[in-house]
């Protein structure tokens, strides 16, 4: 027989399918950040580093709190959430101008930045229907928006040889839009933007395909949507950059004209989808898992064991060279994945807490 505490750890729906009789509360912290190809501490704190062409960053952070009787639970949370979409020209241009060095004389550089931020509070009502084999699981949450950053830029770039004196500087154009409740980039003096209401739909499902395999999904943010009332915008244009050196280093100082305004504004959260397939025999799991969002898609395997009402697993993600440990039973459960022995190098972060409390 499959051990049902192996299955309960091995699903990825975020409801226990071991159905209580009474009520049973929960607390969950979780945490996954991932810059491709690139170190997440260099890259977040801006320092100085052998940068890499990439495509992709994001982290999102979730703290929830849940009540569970039989089928149904409910939900108090808060999110927060940053996801950014880039061309691999835009990530060589950003890594030359914070090592204060000069891109590639005589090419043309082609921009292209997506941002999408949101912090979040909200409620959610979560139903599991089980069918023999099936477990069938659907949410939907009311989100009240805390803060908003949404937009994107394009243009191109170039090194041109005559600025004079044998000095090389920048030129290009770059348009720019984007929705805000703080002006990060112009210091604009604006009133923060409120939510008018959201939503946000969840689906699941587990299969226990036989005694030994088991196969899941979860599908975050399906559906959603939070309107903004007067949400503060700009649309600017960045042209003829030029460059001056100080303390020995190159830096861009462009031309910029736009326009201010405030509308209402609808955001979409991104979709995360998770996906697992897992073998049991006894005592021992083995599986692999895919996690795909913002266009990135994350890979790990992992083996479980359990002793006795204690379950210890490790996983692993091969193209990021990360390894992490983890430990759960009924009550509690923690986890921990980084690259070992050079977390600032690492290029995945991932932490999960859980407690557990029965009532009977």
């Amino acid at each position: 027989m499959s051990s049902s505490l192996i299955i309960a750890a091995l699903t990825l729906l975020p409801i226990t399918t071991e159905l209580p009789e009474d009520w049973r509360l929960s607390s969950s912290v979780s945490s996954l950040t991932y810059v491709d190809n690139n170190s997440i501490y260099d890259f977040v704190k801006g320092n100085e580093s052998t940068y890499q062409v990439g495509e992709n960053a994001f982290t999102f952070n979730e703290a929830s709190s849940t009540a569970q009787y039989k089928n149904l639970a409910v939900s108090v949370f808060y999110r927060n959430e940053w996801f950014l979409n880039y061309s691999k020209d835009t990530m060589s241009l950003y890594g030359s101008t914070t090592n204060g060095d000069l891109i590639d004389s005589g090419k043309y550089y082609d921009l292209d930045l997506a941002i999408n931020h949101i912090s979040a509070k909200g409620i959610k009502l979560g139903y599991l229907y089980q069918f023999n084999q099936f477990n069938f699981y659907f949410s939907a949450a009311y989100l009240e928006g805390q803060t908003l950053l949404v937009g994107n830029a394009k243009g191109n770039v170039a090194l041109t040889e005559n600025c004079g004196d044998g000095f090389e500087c920048y030129s290009g154009d770059l348009d720019l839009s984007y929705h805000y409740s703080e002006d990060e980039l112009f210091d604009r003096r604006v009133d923060e933007p409120s939510s008018i209401y959201g939503y946000s739909m969840d689906i699941g499902g587990d299969w226990i395909i036989n005694e030994h395999w088991l196969a899941s999904f979860f599908i975050q943010d399906l559906y959603s949507e939070i309107l903004w009332e007067y949400a503060p915008n700009t649309v600017a244009t960045a042209t003829t950059a030029t460059t001056t050196i100080v303390d020995g280093k190159y830096k861009i100082d462009p031309v910029i004209t736009g326009k201010e305004g405030n509308k209402n504004y609808k955001q979409i959260l991104p979709t995360k989808y998770n996906m697992l397939i897992s073998h049991q025999m006894n005592q021992h799991s083995a599986y692999a898992q895919v996690f795909h969002a913002n266009g990135a898609t994350l890979t790990h395997i992992g083996y479980r064991f359990q002793q006795q009402e204690s379950l210890y697993g490790v996983k692993y993600y091969p193209l990021q060279e990360a390894l992490g440990i983890e430990f759960s039973n009924h009550y509690i459960g923690v986890s921990v994945t980084s690259k070992p022995f050079a977390h600032e190098q690492t290029e995945l972060f991932e932490v999960n807490f859980r407690l557990s409390i029965p009532f009977s």
